[in-house]
């Protein structure tokens, strides 16, 4: 999860010793948090500890805010949350960890007197999303000490507004269909993943091989059979997932090239979380 460059701030950091086994690995500035006396031990070791809480920070934009078994000590979480997200870059990652319940399996409650809150996958997914972040990977079993072998870590991103996913979906449209188009295949998948952005897209027919929905009124189209007078010379973007291997044969017998065909598959795989 680290590169070279990347500005870290660890919320609780105790006496800076991961911090410090990271900077010694990577180029990082490495930041911490710590209000109890182990912050003297983690100044000598990392390149700046604040004294203070999140909610008294600037808004830096951290790279990555981490944070291993600190959340479940804190009383409001959730404000708590906000304030570590308000200091994430929209780009940024948190890597959070905790007591996954009472932190052993063998035990059904937490007794640890300064542990206000017991978590699960599910508590700590519903407070992500209502932190506004995405959940990117989560794991159980995670091993922080004897009493707590079975810590909860997850890892979380700035969830992308509907109008930047909007905008991202159909950049990665035009990347694969820059011209003018047409849609084959004018059934579920498109009306699912097509329709809501066809206006934003250069698509000049939608072509479908069942009579029964040609003249169907769809996103300002009338749907049609194909026509090679008109067709033919255009992309198409073939706008079924499950018979995509079918279009594409028939497309290639109608004359059209492979390099002219372009399926949903081609649009949504391998798209970044976050680029």
């Amino acid at each position: 999860m680290v590169t070279s460059g990347m500005h870290i701030l660890e919320v609780g950091c105790a006496e800076g010793a991961l911090g410090e086994q990271l900077k010694r690995r990577v180029n990082v500035r490495y930041e911490g948090i710590e209000i109890s006396a182990d912050a003297d031990s983690a100044v000598s070791r990392l390149d700046y500890v604040h004294g203070q809480t999140a909610a008294n920070l600037p808004n830096v934009g951290y790279d990555q805010v981490v944070s291993f078994h600190v959340l479940e000590h804190i009383s409001d979480i959730s404000a708590e949350m906000s304030h570590w997200v308000r200091l994430l870059k929209p780009s940024g990652c948190m890597l959070i960890e905790v007591p996954n319940q009472a932190g052993h399996p063998l035990l059904a409650h937490d007794s640890h007197q300064e542990h206000l809150h017991q978590f699960t996958a599910a508590s700590m997914t519903s407070l992500l999303l209502r932190s506004g972040l995405a959940v990117q990977q989560l794991s159980i079993g995670n091993f922080e000490s004897p009493l707590y072998s079975d810590s909860l870590r997850v890892q979380a991103r700035p969830a992308l507004a509907e109008a930047a996913r909007t905008e991202r979906l159909v950049q990665r449209f035009k990347m694969h269909l820059p011209e003018p188009f047409i849609v084959w295949g004018i059934g579920g998948d498109f009306q699912n993943y097509v329709q809501p952005v066809s206006q934003q897209l250069p698509i000049v027919a939608l072509i479908d091989s069942s009579p029964h929905k040609w003249g169907k009124e769809l996103a300002g189209f009338s749907v049609g059979p194909f026509d090679q007078s008109q067709h033919l010379g255009l992309r198409v973007l073939i706008a079924s997932l499950r018979f995509q291997d079918e279009i594409v044969e028939q497309l290639k017998r109608l004359g059209l090239e492979s390099r002219d065909i372009v399926t949903l598959t081609t649009v949504f795989e391998n798209a970044p979380f976050n680029n």
